[in-house]
């Protein structure tokens, strides 16, 4: 989860059924993010972790 979400244990904030996944520390803002040593959930490393549950 980002910095924000992962503030908490992992099935606190998860909605039954839903698919819930991890990307370790990931910030939720491109402010500041160089995609190397800070990434954010538009990283590209990070954006083909997740983007394809939107594709589909």
């Amino acid at each position: 989860m980002g910095r924000w979400g992962g503030s908490g244990p992992g099935g606190v904030s998860s909605f039954g059924g839903a698919l819930n996944s991890s990307s370790g520390v990931v910030y939720h803002s491109a402010v500041g993010s160089d995609d190397e040593l800070r990434l954010w959930y538009g990283s590209p490393t990070i954006l083909d972790q997740w983007v394809h549950h939107l594709l589909h």
